[in-house]
């Protein structure tokens, strides 16, 4: 068996692959006809294989959440200072335990990955929230936070956003339930910045504001100010600057407001009231 170890170097090319293992790999066609575009080949079919079958992905993020050590991680052979205050279970998966006050999450173990090495030294929360949201370090002191306030580097949900693009008239990236400190879009602009839902489910009258059109505006006004716009748009060729992203707004206001899709994703009152309670009415 053929062994090529491709550690981190300090001469590295911007694939991340050095001078020298270039070499050693382009010396491979010897052995077999190894080359290094079969080599390359090789590894984009291995990446190709495993494509995401998701088609959404739900993030839940617990802004102060209950410690670690306390649910995920008991640590139960650390000293006292360091395990948590509970008892450790065995889950459905051989190994793995977590703590007593998760029975149910024990009997799913098998369902979700525990990520046990993720770590930083920034103990505060808004520095904290816009490292983890971001993946960079703030540049701002803790207690400092606007929101967004992450002014320079994407939110995750901005980079999805931007990455794969609407896949219906619904937006690509929602937030709920209200804009999250670090999930601005960053230096790529307005344009994917979050849909955010402000509105409380738990109310009689929820809706999602801006979601259908004015009442007093029928549908013909409708038509003819979309013909006035692409009229003057038409006329203004070459759109550039704030002028080309405000008409990705319209468009995408307009798709959005006029969706079925959209109107039956929002339609919290379709859902059977069974089903609201078993989720909680929060």
């Amino acid at each position: 068996m053929l062994k090529l170890e491709l550690g981190r170097t300090q001469k590295q090319s911007c694939d991340g692959i050095s001078r020298r293992h270039a070499l050693q790999l382009g010396s491979t066609a010897l052995l077999g006809g190894m080359s290094l575009p079969w080599f390359m080949e090789l590894q984009a079919k291995a990446a190709s294989s495993h494509a995401a079958q998701a088609k959404s992905c739900i993030f839940l993020f617990l802004e102060g959440g209950p410690p670690h050590q306390d649910m995920w991680d008991p640590k139960p052979e650390a000293p006292e200072e360091i395990r948590g205050l509970f008892s450790a279970i065995r889950t459905n998966v051989a190994g793995t335990f977590i703590t007593d006050q998760l029975p149910l999450c024990a009997k799913m173990a098998d369902k979700y990955s525990i990520i046990r090495s993720h770590s930083h030294r920034d103990n505060g929360h808004s520095t904290g929230y816009h490292y983890v949201m971001t993946g960079h370090r703030p540049t701002f002191k803790d207690g400092d936070n606007p929101v967004p306030n992450n002014d320079y580097y994407p939110s995750i949900g901005s980079v999805v956003s931007r990455e794969l693009g609407a896949r219906s008239p619904l937006p690509a990236y929602i937030n709920l339930p209200h804009p999250m400190g670090a999930g601005g879009p960053g230096f790529y602009g307005a344009e994917y910045a979050p849909f955010v839902i402000e509105s409380d489910p738990t109310q009689p009258d929820f809706e999602v504001k801006d979601l259908k059109p004015v009442a007093r505006l029928t549908q013909k006004r409708l038509a003819t100010r979309k013909r006035l716009l692409a009229g003057i748009e038409n006329f203004e060729r070459g759109l550039h600057g704030r002028a080309q992203e405000m008409s990705t707004y319209y468009l995408k206001a307009q798709k959005l407001i006029t969706s079925p899709a959209a109107k039956k994703a929002f339609d919290i009152h379709a859902e059977p009231q069974q089903v609201r309670e078993h989720y909680g009415q929060t």
